[in-house]
């Protein structure tokens, strides 16, 4: 069976990666903001006891920067896969790699300040519908209260 190169292989066999990124500027892009986004993060640091508006503005920030680094670690890594000799897909896998860490222990604050709070109010957010996106983790969060590490313990575990 003879190997064919990828030059070879007809279009509609190959992964459509223009559709996750329409090109690595586009990308870089994405991870510079990212970059910017989670600085942000500092602001909400011991602020997150009983300030409805405080979570919820954490909680929206979370979900955007991790579905960007989501987006950003499946392109990189799938570029990679189609060519594991070009070194600038094995740099952005390792950029993306690392800036995950980053933002694991940017935000490694949040579920022990949210755990600081009591059940019976993580259970009241959770039923309240500005936080019906979260309602399932609150109250996972409020079950699990007692198995939460502190903010310390939290941030060693972000940076393994």
């Amino acid at each position: 069976m003879k190997v064919r190169e990828r030059e070879e292989i007809d279009n509609k066999y190959k992964w459509k990666l223009e559709d996750i990124y329409e090109s690595d500027e586009v990308w870089n892009a994405d991870y510079y903001k990212v970059k910017d986004l989670i600085n942000n993060f500092e602001s909400f640091s011991g602020k997150l006891f009983e300030n409805k508006d405080s979570i919820l503005e954490c909680l929206k920030l979370e979900d955007k920067v991790f579905c960007i680094i989501e987006k950003l670690y499946v392109y990189a890594k799938m570029r990679l896969d189609q060519n594991c000799t070009v070194n600038l897909y094995k740099k952005m896998v390792s950029q993306i790699e690392t800036l995950s860490v980053l933002c694991s222990s940017k935000t490694a604050f949040i579920s022990p300040e949210l755990t600081a709070n009591s059940e019976e109010y993580l259970i009241s957010l959770s039923k309240d519908p500005n936080f019906s996106d979260y309602s399932y983790s609150l109250e996972v969060l409020a079950k699990n209260k007692v198995h939460t590490l502190s903010t310390k313990e939290e941030l060693i575990l972000a940076k393994t």
